[in-house]
């Protein structure tokens, strides 16, 4: 019986950086999420990019946490703020990233037989399709629509899984340096190490959780306290989050035993 034989992953044009802190990634999206949401002139940008730079870490996992998780509902966040993860600077061939998900309609279209996900695919799909629809919009793909406008934080970030390596977040801005005329791209990439991936939860998180414990009856009580000590087991940010949220905020002095019990319980394993 023949082996099967693994697939092998694509490799990048050119290393850029081997290895950049998670930081760093996590600083790029919210330079470009938050000139998506506030454009302006390159000194406004200027002044916005300068204030993400100086952020401490604390804000700036919270400002992450805000902006990917509730603003954007993706898991940029989480991928970034994965310990088992390492990120690199690489140069990679458009023709070589997998697509992933948009939004429903897009995804229709992406996760096709005719396009199977591919950027290229999609490209030639989208040049056909505004030509063919040039003050309409049937398909809803308006957004992809060319423009004048230039493509600011041009890099891209994705994520190997196995033998793909797909995009994690900067769909639109590819899709215009496509229609461009680019065939490849700057990328922040981000590879499992192999370690424990312990990722980060949120704060806002242990927060909410919290509440519900107050409110509740004992029946919740019991599920937000399995909930808590599961995500303190997960999570590389948890025991800090209850530190502060059951422990140190509160007044009520029952609830504070409560938050010094489970911190005793996730450093004795249980």
């Amino acid at each position: 019986m023949k082996e099967q034989k693994v697939p092998t992953p694509p490799s990048p044009e050119k290393i850029i950086r081997a290895q950049i802190s998670p930081i760093e990634v996590g600083k790029y999206y919210l330079k470009g999420e938050l000139g998506r949401v506030f454009p302006g002139s390159k000194d406004f940008r200027a002044a916005i990019d300068g204030h993400i730079d100086s952020m401490d870490d604390l804000e700036f996992w919270r400002l992450f946490e805000a902006l990917s998780f509730a603003y954007r509902l993706n898991y940029v966040f989480r991928f970034v703020g994965n310990a088992g993860y390492s990120w690199s600077e690489e140069l990679w061939a458009i023709s070589d990233l997998t697509l992933t998900g948009m939004s429903p309609e897009i995804n229709l279209i992406t996760h096709s037989t005719e396009i199977e996900r591919s950027p290229i695919k999609f490209r030639n799909y989208l040049k056909k399709y505004f030509n063919e629809h040039p003050h309409d919009d049937p398909q809803k793909l308006d957004q992809f629509r060319p423009t004048n406008r230039d493509v600011f934080y041009p890099k891209i970030l994705l994520r190997q899984k196995e033998d793909k390596i797909l995009l994690l977040d900067g769909s639109n801005r590819l899709i215009s340096l496509m229609l461009l005329g680019n065939e490849n791209v700057a990328a922040f990439i981000g590879r499992k190490t192999g370690k424990g991936e312990k990722q980060r939860v949120g704060d806002s998180t242990f927060l909410l959780l919290r509440n519900l414990y107050e409110k509740g009856d004992k029946g919740v009580k019991r599920a937000v306290l399995k909930v808590v000590r599961t995500l303190l087991q997960l999570s590389s940010d948890g025991e800090q989050a209850v530190e502060t949220y059951w422990v140190k905020h509160p007044r009520d002095e029952a609830l504070r035993k409560v938050g010094q019990n489970l911190i005793k319980g996730i450093k004795r394993g249980n």
